[in-house]
């Protein structure tokens, strides 16, 4: 009896764990090792709400695991972005960016991955984060004061090492860093990252 309801429990965990894809983001198989996951992020990234599944299966991963993350976004929402950078961050699985275009939010999920294809004609561009707020004028100027310490700190923490400390000031101060297939790939070997196709 033990017996049956183990195999009833695998049943019903497998079928649940398929439905938590049913965004067509995502495509899982199993390997003879582990699971793969081909991730395509070739949108604008949407509210964290959208990828409960994925960010599941990445906490959830094991070493065996390998999550392919398919970059063509002109990037999004920043939070939902920074709780997927923190998924791939904190996943024992491998994780692999497969590079074609990764600007903003989209960006700073391909720097997280542990190790990055760059694409023929690949590109990144890296700046300031743009957002919105409202308020009276003491909650506006509070929140300016926020964001930008929050852009400093993200641009340090996310791209240390990749871009040079010029490169951050830049940033910072609101120009845009377009970098193409020569330069990111340059940039990927000098932090280790750099996967050859």
């Amino acid at each position: 009896m033990k017996f049956i309801k183990s195999i009833l429990f695998l049943a019903i965990f497998l079928f649940s764990f398929t439905k938590v894809f049913a965004a067509d983001y995502v495509i899982q198989s199993q390997t003879s090792t582990g699971m793969y996951y081909d991730v395509f992020i070739d949108e604008e990234i949407k509210a964290s709400a959208n990828y409960r599944g994925l960010i599941y299966c990445l906490e959830h991963a094991s070493a065996k695991d390998i999550f392919m993350f398919h970059i063509n976004s002109t990037g999004g929402d920043l939070f939902a972005c920074l709780e997927i950078c923190n998924a791939i961050k904190n996943s024992k699985a491998v994780t692999i960016a497969n590079l074609y275009r990764g600007f903003s939010a989209a960006a700073y999920i391909t720097i997280s991955c542990k190790k990055i294809i760059v694409n023929d004609h690949a590109i990144m561009m890296i700046h300031s984060h743009s957002q919105g707020v409202y308020g009276d004028v003491t909650d506006l100027q509070r929140s300016i004061s926020f964001y930008k310490e929050l852009d400093i700190m993200l641009l340090d923490v996310m791209f240390k090492n990749f871009l040079t400390k010029e490169e951050l000031r830049n940033i910072q101060s609101g120009t845009s860093l377009w970098l193409h297939e020569d330069q990111i790939k340059l940039k990927l070997k000098s932090v280790g990252k750099y996967l050859e196709r």
